[in-house]
This record gives structure tokens, sequence and C-alpha cells, in this order.
């Protein structure tokens, strides 16, 4: 791993736009401006060989100058980490510098604990915590820091996880691929998870951590309800009561529930296997903007290759029921695609934007470290050019 080499060419301050406190869940977030301070994670450090100044995390960091001006940057760091920040000009620059590397945080959000009646706000800077406030804050810092090196967040990420709550998802298709995801989704502070169709829990469902052999015949939703207990972030899930922000389509979907999907407007992320060694990833469909599904579908058809959903009913699977048919995928791949989605579902909420709109990844169990990317084009033969 190669460290990168920064510039110190100061750079004109920018005002920062205030946040406006946002509803969730009842809670009001709250957040404040702070003296900036290094983000979980990043430390500094000076090379044994070198004695070059690096500073990041063990894997990506970067060198810093000895020098900017008169201040010398290990000292103005370690004021830094214990909070001493200054408004020297040179500070400034050395602030700017880590805040364009995603650095520093100079915001405080709170994190609020909300059981039946119990409601604590501020957790994090309470010096009594209960058990139960302990482990929620602990898994709340984990999946915060998770996200805190991403472009614009400035309180560590607690803000973007607690918007998670009222991000709305429908998962259309059932298997182990989705029922890894739930508990996944759930963990990850995604509350509002809802599966289109109740089926029954099936031998080839099986998959650790989940779904195990015990689980078999049991009602799906059923299973849904004892994973939001048992994998949901917060001490209480909430239930779905609006119109999903998110389909997440497992295998091909009903003609119908595509063109609904698509009528009003809801985006999509899609995932395709034929066989147990083999999935697709994508595409993000924002109906009206690019590619939509039926668009790939087009052109597969134009290079050649047969649809997914003609190969299913060559192998004798019924398509108009979700949960017909013996196929599914591998269970490490299964895995795998759940923790996919699951990253892409995150970026999707925190960001509004996808890696795979317009775009499918094609991963299998010999190649799952180098997926075939393609684009796909808006075709002008479908009928998603009208919406």
């Amino acid at each position: 791993m190669q460290s990168k080499e920064i510039q110190t060419q100061e750079k004109p301050s920018q005002e920062k736009p205030s946040k406006r406190p946002a509803q969730v869940s009842g809670l009001r977030i709250n957040s404040r401006r702070i003296h900036p301070r290094l983000k979980s994670g990043v430390r500094f450090w000076r090379s044994d060989i070198t004695r070059q100044l690096h500073i990041g995390t063990r894997f990506s960091n970067f060198l810093l100058p000895d020098q900017i001006g008169e201040l010398e940057i290990e000292s103005a760091l370690v004021e830094l980490s214990k909070g001493q920040a200054s408004n020297r000009p040179e500070q400034q620059v050395l602030y700017s510098i880590l805040e364009n590397l995603s650095l520093i945080d100079d915001e405080y959000t709170e994190i609020n604990y909300q059981y039946r009646s119990e409601e604590s706000r501020d957790i994090a800077s309470s010096i009594r915590r209960s058990v139960a406030q302990e482990s929620f804050l602990s898994r709340m810092r984990i999946e915060s820091d998770g996200i805190s090196r991403c472009v614009g967040i400035r309180d560590g990420g607690a803000r973007k996880i607690l918007q998670r709550r009222e991000f709305a998802i429908q998962i259309n298709g059932t298997g182990r691929i989705a029922i890894a995801l739930l508990g996944t989704l759930m963990a990850s502070g995604f509350d509002l998870c809802e599966v289109a169709d109740d089926v029954t829990v099936r031998a080839k469902d099986v998959i650790g951590g989940c779904i195990g052999k015990k689980d078999i015949g049991i009602s799906l939703n059923l299973k849904l309800d004892e994973l939001s207990m048992d994998a949901s972030l917060y001490p209480e899930p909430r239930q779905f009561s609006k119109k999903p922000d998110l389909i997440i389509s497992i295998g091909s979907p009903l003609p119908e529930r595509l063109e609904y999907w698509n009528r009003h407007r809801i985006p999509q992320l899609f995932l395709d296997f034929d066989n147990s060694g083999e999935i697709r990833i994508g595409p993000y469909v924002e109906p009206g903007s690019g590619a939509c599904y039926n668009c790939l579908n087009i052109a597969e058809i134009e290079r050649g290759r047969p649809l997914l959903s003609a190969v299913r009913s060559a192998l004798g699977h019924d398509q108009s029921k979700p949960s017909s048919g013996e196929l599914d995928v591998a269970a490490a791949l299964a895995t795998f695609a759940a923790a996919t989605l699951a990253l892409a579902v995150a970026e999707i909420a925190d960001t509004g934007s996808s890696k795979f709109h317009g775009r499918t990844a094609l991963f299998s169990t010999l190649q799952f470290l180098e997926p075939q990317i393609t684009s796909w084009e808006r075709s002008p033969r479908c009928s998603c050019n009208w919406i």
C-alpha cells in the first residue's frame, strides 16, 4: 500500500450550512457544532523507517508535511486529538486539509433511546447508562463509524443512521437471499422492511444465522417479526406503514408488478439468478431516468441471450408463483449477495444515488473478486420512455 502525498495550499474558508432537525420516529434529530476532532479510527504516526508523518487508518493513510508555515503539524494533531482546537490561520489550513480528506468531524448528533414509555435523550453524554442502553449505543457507534469517512459526513455518521428508520423497503421475492438481506438491513438501522409475498419457509431457505432447520414450515412473515425483534438496531422496531421508498426485486418480477412500480415511480434495485453459482445485481432504476428492467430484457433479446424468466420456464418453474421451484443460490454466494445488496441500499438511502444506476454486476463462485460490470442504455422500444 502506498500512502498519498497531500498538498498544503491554502484554500478560502467556506460557510458551512446549518442543518435543520429532521423528524424521525417521533424524535427530533438534534445536531450542534463542536470543535474539530479526528474521526473514530483515525490516528497519526511517524514511520519507523522514513520518519514521515502519516494520518489515516492502517489500510488507507496520507502523508503530511512536518510544517505549514510556522505550525508544527504533529503538535497540532496532538492538540486536535485532545479536543483542543485553535483559530490560528495555519491551524485552519490544517483543518481544511483534514476535512477534505474526511478525517475530522465538527458536528455532534444526539443519540436518543426509546423503549415503550422509557425515553432517554443524548445517552452518549450520560454518565450512567442501563445495560440495554449501553448495548444499543455500542451497536449504533459501530454502524455510524462504518460510514463516518463517507463524503459529507461531519458528525461521525449518526444522523444518517438515524434517518434510515424512515426509509421503507419492500422485498419482492423469497428465498435465502431475501431472508439474509432482511436480517442485515434491520441490523444496519432499516426498521421499515417487509416482504411482498408471505410464503412458508422451506428446507432450501436454510442459511446460517437467520434461518435454521427449526424454522422449516413456518410463515415467512412470522419469521420477519422474529427477525425484527432479534436483529433490529433499535430496542423497539417500527411497523411498516408507508409507501416503499425502494423495491428490492429478487428474481424476475411479475410484469404487472413492474408496471405498477414504474407507474408510481417507486425506485427499484434488482437481483437475478438462473443457477446456484451466479448472481447479477442491478440495475438500480429510478423510473423515468435511465434504463429500466425491461430495457435490459430487450437488450438481451437483441443480443440473442435467453431471458432469465424463459430459462426458468424451460426448467419447469411457474413464474406466477414466487415460491415455486427448488432453484436458489449457494449459501456462501447468497450471503455475499445479501451483504452487497445491503451496502447498495445503504448508499441509496444515505446519498440518494447508486453505483448500480444503469449498471449490473455479475458475480459467481469462481469470479467473486472480479465481477463482470455491464452498463445499459435506455431502449427506444421500451414503454419506460413514456413514464
